[in-house]
């Protein structure tokens, strides 16, 4: 007899006794085992968020944890299990894993307001949140149904989607084809998506970066602080993940690395699964399903919990 975890060595007992009238089919007695935590006990994640000041992760459980900076509640997420996360300035969303989305934080523009049924992705912007009903059809609420209105053209394009990334007053979305459609504000050219097919989008402060079918990046727009630039001259190379924040975006190479540029420096040495920047910070979640952080960590926001 002998005990395997999933991620540690075999435990074998010290000795097993053998009587002399053994036979085949029958439990014969061993010396005790005992079975102990991990030696490494390192919370694992599989999804992760940062905010300004705050970062959000799924626990393997499904539970929500988020730490650093909490004036306006966004990092008392609500109970339940959940599949996907999305933090950003001053609240945060998650989407349940019966479908339902749930916001939390600041909300004086409606923005965790999040509507009733059953959606597929969602999404966190500036002062709005987006999500996918099942239907594949966008659904957004917040900031620019009140005072930009008038301004900003924020009607989200009909059709069929399959992933979706609010920014600031604008949002962008992959639709079944493969094309990405963008809406709202358009003063930087964040709206402007290139043509192409795409499997993957973040939409930033003023300019967006999505990952084409080729595994290449392609941005557009242009960065909402004028005293840093290149925000959308992306490396070259094949990728598989991307995260663009206010000043600065990162992304995972198709071997497992990040490469981060611009406002975000320092990506540490590995292999990761899942990345997300907020400019100032910058979370991921290597293979073990450990989050690593480095950047800014004023509020905490890049100490993740150890339990």
């Amino acid at each position: 007899f002998a005990f395997t975890p999933t991620d540690g060595e075999r435990i074998t007992p010290q000795a097993r006794y053998f009587p002399t009238g053994a036979r085949e089919n029958r439990w014969l007695r061993s010396t005790e085992i005992t079975i102990g935590p991990s030696e490494d006990a390192t919370p694992r994640f599989t999804a992760v968020s940062a905010g300004v000041g705050y970062t959000c992760a799924i626990r393997e459980s499904g539970e929500i944890a988020c730490w650093g900076f909490n004036r306006f509640g966004q990092t008392d997420a609500p109970e339940g299990n959940y599949t996907a996360i999305s933090a950003v300035r001053e609240h945060a969303c998650g989407l349940r894993s019966d479908g339902e989305i749930a916001c939390w934080g600041r909300n004086q523009f409606g923005q965790t307001d999040a509507p009733e049924g059953s959606f597929t992705a969602v999404s966190a912007g500036g002062t709005e949140s987006c999500g996918l009903r099942e239907t594949g059809a966008v659904e957004c609420w917040g900031a620019s149904y009140v005072d930009v209105q008038a301004l900003i053209e924020w009607t989200p394009p009909e059709g069929s989607f399959t992933a979706v990334s609010a920014g600031e007053l604008y949002a962008c979305a992959i639709r079944e084809s493969g094309a990405i459609s963008c809406w709202g504000d358009n003063r930087k050219g964040q709206s402007d998506a290139p043509e192409g097919n795409f499997t993957a989008v973040s939409a930033g402060g003023s300019y967006a970066c999505a990952i084409r079918d080729t595994g290449e990046i392609a941005c557009w727009g242009q960065d909402i602080n004028f005293a840093v630039f290149g925000q959308i001259d992306a490396p070259e190379g094949s990728f598989t993940a991307i995260s663009a924040s206010n000043t600065g975006s990162c992304a995972i190479r198709d071997t497992g690395e990040i490469a981060c540029w611009r406002g975000v420096t320092d990506a540490p040495e590995g292999s990761f699964i899942a990345v997300s920047t907020s400019g100032a910070h910058t979370c991921a979640i290597r293979e073990s399903g450990a989050i690593e952080c480095w950047g800014r960590n004023s509020q905490g926001q890049a100490t993740p919990p150890t339990d």
